[in-house]
């Protein structure tokens, strides 16, 4: 159980720290060797990401051509360590898996200081959790936001704890801060801010609140001020955030993202404005920009307007698209068919894959299902004991619990369900696994003592 005990251990005592830089390095490399021996070839959105990086260390920020889709912030972030990694897959994956290690470092200290983690033990149980979890290996050596998010997920909940502590602004402008790099990297995010105003004392919390505005409302606006140079319009978020709504708002019903180029992807009635649309796309890129955005809209309005309880009935899907997979076992944007299910089965298909393949499969869905038994066993062991715990643990327990539920609502809502969304949550979720290893442990090995 969460909480305080009177027998805490060190977390920081000299040698861990060598031991946890040894461990950052040795993370890196793997993660770096593991990108060249798979040979990792950017793709499809990892193209665009550094195509727009490239651009962002030449200054160039209002190419129509690459600024319509995602949020700017990771190919700001590709642009800044470009001196350093070369736009190189390897280099950038090796920094990615060193910024989450501290990342991860620093959340788990907090952690284990606010009492939050009982004892050095459980710290480092979480710390080893976060980090030798296979399953986050992919997003830490790809191209692509997912390991910053999480990363920074996890520092925002640490200011937040810390402006809980201190009550004052300079923390509050901190978070704030990471909130800002939080909101550039995704925009689904611009919701948290308002979670960590819960986290704050009550008597603040309308003023914690603005104080936590101020950074994401910044990043927003400038955003707003691109598009504004780029289509001649002040559009807050991205021109992509229409074709993202109708891939889970759509009569497919199948709660993925896919190409809209894909055949069936729009119903037969709307092909011709789409044919049309295609043509603008070559005459006037930028008002194709502005036009698909708006057309795919209102196919997901419409697709609402026409089967509301099939598009109600679609969410326990996005739901399992979310949370079933590993990050990395995206088997749904390329389905052609609009397949209806979390279609396991095709992971494990000896005529799909090579001889290997199901059996690699099977390794990392069961690794993915333990952990999140164990944090299903985390958040049972915290509930049963919450009355034991203080009352800073219970404020960031009912955090933790709303930010992993609202995530899951925006996307099996308004959007779609893949599995490398839910990487950032499980990341905040994980030190819940904790307790339950812990125990799992000595209960089987009852003469040797974690410590």
């Amino acid at each position: 159980m969460l909480g305080e005990s009177e027998d805490r251990g060190n977390l920081g005592s000299p040698l861990a720290s060598r031991l946890a830089v040894l461990w950052a390095i040795g993370l890196a490399l793997a993660v770096a060797v593991n990108n060249v021996v798979y040979h990792y070839t950017p793709a499809t959105d990892a193209l665009v990401y550094l195509a727009r990086g490239k651009e962002f260390a030449e200054l160039s920020f209002f190419n129509p051509l690459t600024n319509w889709n995602y949020a700017p912030g990771y190919s700001l972030f590709l642009a800044l360590t470009s001196p350093i990694t070369a736009f190189k897959p390897a280099l950038i994956a090796a920094l990615q898996s060193l910024l989450f290690f501290a990342a991860a470092f620093v959340f788990v200290r907090r952690l284990f200081r606010a009492r939050i983690l009982a004892d050095a033990r459980l710290a480092r149980v979480t710390l080893a959790l976060l980090v030798c979890n296979p399953n986050l290996w992919f997003p830490l050596g790809a191209i692509g936001p997912e390991s910053l998010v999480g990363a920074l997920v996890l520092l925002v909940s640490v200011a937040f704890l810390r402006s809980r502590e201190s009550q004052q602004r300079r923390h509050l402008l901190g978070a704030s801060a990471w909130l800002g790099l939080l909101v550039l990297m995704r925009f689904e995010w611009l919701f948290l801010p308002f979670l960590g105003a819960f986290v704050v004392k009550a008597r603040q919390r309308p003023q914690a609140l603005a104080w936590l505005l101020v950074c994401p409302i910044l990043a927003v606006g400038l955003n707003s001020a691109r598009n504004q140079v780029t289509y001649g319009e002040p559009k807050l978020l991205s021109y992509a955030s229409g074709a993202v709504i109708y891939s889970g708002n759509n009569l497919n019903l199948d709660g993925s993202y896919h190409s809209s180029e894909v055949s069936g992807f729009v119903p037969e009635a709307h092909e011709p404005e789409r044919a049309r649309l295609q043509a603008l796309k070559t005459r006037d890129f930028r008002q194709w920009v502005k036009d698909q955005d708006a057309f795919f809209k209102r196919l997901a309005r419409e697709a609402w307007v026409e089967a509301p309880l099939a598009q109600l009935a679609v969410i326990p899907l996005k739901l399992g698209k979310l949370w079933v997979m590993p990050n990395h076992f995206d088997i749904y944007t390329a389905d052609a068919n609009f397949t209806r299910s979390l279609q396991i089965a095709e992971l494990f298909s000896f005529q799909r894959w090579p001889w290997y393949g199901p059996w690699k499969h099977g390794f990392y869905l069961v690794l993915h299902w333990l952990l999140l038994a164990l944090i299903g066993a985390g958040l049972v062991g915290h509930w049963r004991g919450r009355r034991g715990l203080s009352d800073d643990a219970r404020v960031f327990f009912s955090y933790v619990v709303a930010v992993a539920v609202l995530i899951s609502l925006v996307f099996a809502g308004p959007l779609y369900g893949l599995p490398r969304f839910h990487v950032p949550v499980l990341m905040l979720l994980t030190f819940l696994a904790a307790q339950p290893l812990t125990n799992l442990v000595v209960r089987f090995r009852p003469a040797r003592q974690l410590s």
